[in-house]
């Protein structure tokens, strides 16, 4: 889950873009295995956009930031009031929390189910009825 966590947060601040794959770019230099996940996952992003060759946006501000992890992991945006919050607090570990809290809400699961049904069925063929769907977000919430 804290990997996930991560690699979200990475993608929401944009440093995720595609292109090459950042596992492979910079696999020929390994972090030690004494780092933190986030050491070892920042090295093979910064190892994809070097690669790559392209420059790295700026990191996204607080409110863009709770507006993408809201859209990317919810499926909506954020309510004035969560915008606000995450904005104003202090706190160094607001981001991780941020996405701890919208993992756990139902609405992860119902999105990421939708979004997983979309991308497993893309023809929209609804013969089976909504039994994916409920799979998907039976999984999802347990895990």
């Amino acid at each position: 889950m804290r990997l996930l966590r991560l690699l979200l947060a990475a993608a929401a601040a944009g440093v995720i873009t595609g292109g090459s794959h950042p596992r492979l770019a910079g696999a020929e230099t390994l972090p030690s295995a004494d780092q933190p996940v986030e050491r070892v996952i920042d090295h093979f992003i910064d190892a994809g956009i070097a690669a790559a060759g392209v420059q790295p946006a700026p990191q996204a501000d607080d409110a863009t930031i709770v507006r993408r992890l809201t859209l990317d992991l919810v499926g909506r945006v954020p309510t004035a009031g969560e915008v606000d919050a995450y904005v104003t607090s202090a706190e160094p570990d607001k981001r991780a929390r941020l996405i701890d809290r919208l993992m756990s809400s139902p609405g992860f699961a119902r999105h990421q189910a939708a979004m997983f049904e979309a991308m497993l069925n893309p023809e929209g063929d609804r013969r089976g009825g909504t039994a994916l769907r409920e799979y998907l977000t039976v999984a999802l919430t347990r895990s």
